[in-house]
């Protein structure tokens, strides 16, 4: 088991995924990690408390990244690229995303359940930029998606508020 950025987290692989860790009490924070993994898809999966996710480079890890969390998540200023997955929250919780940069994955960011707020983020080089279904229910404001197959999905029993700030270019056809 290694370690990463101290402030309390761990990381180690079981069972062919790298699990991010909270060792001890009070709220997680992944900071300033630099994380490339070939051959594991990466799981952050915090605590019940508040999770703070911020100026990570996470790349060129092909079978993706998923962020399972049991409580509210705040993500910040991370740089992904190369993903299966960029950011994949399957939680009912609340989620915040500012100012993330997600580019030549094959999901920028999948939203399945609870209130989220993207703000500021840029989604680019992706097979499905944002998708949001489920029970999600999400607030887009000031992002720029743009360059992927479909930029912006929302299906199911899932709503997007989606106003006028962002820039969502039309769906890019597939090669």
């Amino acid at each position: 088991r290694d370690r990463i950025r101290d402030e309390g987290c761990s990381l180690g692989i079981f069972g062919g995924d790298a699990e991010f860790h909270r060792v001890g009490a009070g709220e997680p924070t992944f900071r300033d990690n630099d994380i490339s993994l070939e051959t594991a898809p990466i799981r952050l999966e915090a605590s019940p408390t508040r999770a703070l996710f911020e100026r990570n480079r996470i790349h060129d890890t092909p079978k993706g990244t998923s962020l399972q969390n049991r409580g509210s998540a705040v993500f910040v200023d991370n740089e992904m690229s190369g993903l299966g997955r960029g950011i994949w929250v399957d939680s009912d919780s609340s989620i915040e995303m500012a100012g993330n940069t997600i580019s030549e994955s094959q999901f920028g960011v999948m939203l399945s359940g609870g209130p989220s707020t993207l703000t500021g983020n840029t989604i680019s080089g992706a097979e499905l930029g944002i998708n949001i279904y489920g029970e999600a229910e999400a607030t887009l404001r000031d992002n720029t998606v743009c360059g992927n197959e479909v930029n912006v999905q929302v299906r199911g029993d899932a709503t997007a508020d989606i106003d006028d700030s962002n820039e969502i270019c039309e769906d890019a056809a597939p090669e």
